[in-house]
């Protein structure tokens, strides 16, 4: 036996069991739950490659060694290559409403596995974790979050721009490897019902914990063509919006659009948006820049106590006697109704004007659940105050 073959043999030995204990049951899993051609490729690279590595470790030297490598290398390359192939290049048409855009320097990765993987395969997975992983969510939660995302995504899949739009990610998992994540990157729609040389209104939206998935834009979507709203969705990692630097992201954002001369904004009509998570950054950026919002929609929000809790709080003095509509669910475990309660009564205390929705019913998913009514009310609420 050479030293080749002593070093190679291992390796394939421990590389074709990793993958057996990992990719094997997970491609079983994904070939009967696939929603996509690539999620059915993904299935059964997850279930031949281990066995491919296994067959060639107990033949290695025999005389079928090399038309086993030969064969099922060339079966795998075939699928890689088909994945890769498959890819959106993330650059819809000039037509469609939707692109990415980025304002420091970032760029559009298109072999990033969390491209290369559809949204919704990622989504299918991810939700089916949720039930024996999160605490604050049972399987049958999670079934109905599976079933609800599922149906947007599909509704998605059917749509060119946004099948071509691709996924960023890619950009929150930098964020949990702990490498450098903030390349500028935001969603920007622009809705065909837009007045040709009228300046549009803008609303920009904060995504939560989690990242910026293509499921957000695809729900604002019905809300910019009702109202003729562009809508400027930023991408900040996993969605912690810290402060300073998350709201520095959402202004460079709006500062880019603005300047990028394909459609004039109006910035007397800006309203800031956050969900989940993002509700930190809507507040934090609210604090930064009061002057700039003409109003706050928050979304089964996580909110900063120390800047709402006294009535001379940063936030309340920049948001006293100006309007912010929080939208919530009663069963919402995450954010639980005692969080939320006390979270109002520090705004109410600090004279915000503040308009509450609540749904009975609805947890922390109400916005994947409720999302037509819920983008129907954002509209209303908005106009309202415009009428005021």
């Amino acid at each position: 036996m050479t030293l080749l073959t002593r070093l190679i043999r291992p390796f394939l030995f421990v590389f074709s069991g990793s993958l057996m204990l990992t990719a094997f049951p997970l491609g079983v899993w994904l070939l009967f739950q696939f929603q996509t051609t690539q999620g059915l490729i993904l299935a059964l690279l997850g279930i031949l490659s281990p066995i491919w590595g296994f067959l060639l470790y107990f033949g290695w030297g025999s005389s079928t060694t090399a038309k086993i490598r030969m064969m099922g290398g060339g079966v795998l390359a075939v699928l890689i290559g088909t994945l890769v192939w498959l890819a959106p290049d993330g650059k819809p048409d000039q037509s469609s409403p939707i692109h990415h855009r980025y304002s420091n320097r970032g760029r559009f990765i298109r072999l990033s596995p969390f491209n290369i993987i559809p949204e919704i395969e990622q989504m299918n997975v991810g939700t089916k974790l949720l039930g024996p992983l999160d605490p604050f969510i049972d399987s049958e939660k999670a079934d109905r979050l599976t079933t609800v995302t599922l149906d947007i995504y599909n509704e998605m899949e059917a749509d060119e721009h946004f099948k071509q739009l691709g996924s960023i990610m890619g950009v929150p998992m930098r964020q949990v490897a702990q490498i450098p994540y903030d390349n500028g990157h935001y969603f920007y729609y622009v809705p065909k019902s837009i007045e040709p040389g009228q300046p549009a209104p803008v609303l920009i939206y904060l995504h939560g914990a989690g990242g910026s998935f293509k499921a957000y834009q695809w729900i604002w979507r019905d809300f910019a063509e009702a109202n003729g709203f562009v809508i400027i969705s930023p991408t900040f990692g996993f969605g912690t919006w810290p402060e300073p630097a998350g709201s520095t992201a959402v202004l460079r954002a709006l500062n880019h659009a603005a300047t990028d001369g394909s459609v004039e904004l109006d910035l007397q009509n800006v309203w800031l948006a956050g969900l989940s998570n993002g509700g930190l950054g809507t507040v934090h950026t609210a604090i930064a820049e009061p002057d700039l919002f003409q109003g706050l929609i928050l979304i089964s929000p996580a909110l900063p106590s120390r800047t709402m809790a006294q009535p001379d709080a940063p936030f309340n003095s920049a948001w006293r006697d100006r309007p912010v509509l929080l939208i919530h669910g009663e069963k919402d475990a995450r954010m639980p109704m005692t969080y939320l309660n006390q979270h109002i009564g520090f705004m109410q205390t600090g004279g915000v004007k503040l308009d509450t929705i609540l749904y009975e019913d609805e947890d922390h998913f109400l916005f994947f659940a409720k999302r037509d009514i819920l983008m129907l009310q954002v509209g209303q609420w908005i106009e309202q105050q415009n009428n005021r």
